[in-house]
């Protein structure tokens, strides 16, 4: 089934847009348990 969502588009703008630097401290207070690209609000509605 196609998504009609075209996610995978959105995933690749995330990931090209990703801040690991804080996405580190992030995914330690979270235990590691989830992947984070630390996008803070302002670029995310931008993307």
């Amino acid at each position: 089934m196609k998504n009609p969502w075209n996610t995978d588009a959105l995933i690749a703008r995330f990931k090209d847009h990703r801040n690991p630097e804080l996405a580190a401290p992030m995914a330690a207070y979270m235990k590691h348990n989830f992947p984070f690209l630390e996008i803070q609000k302002p670029l995310r509605t931008m993307l």
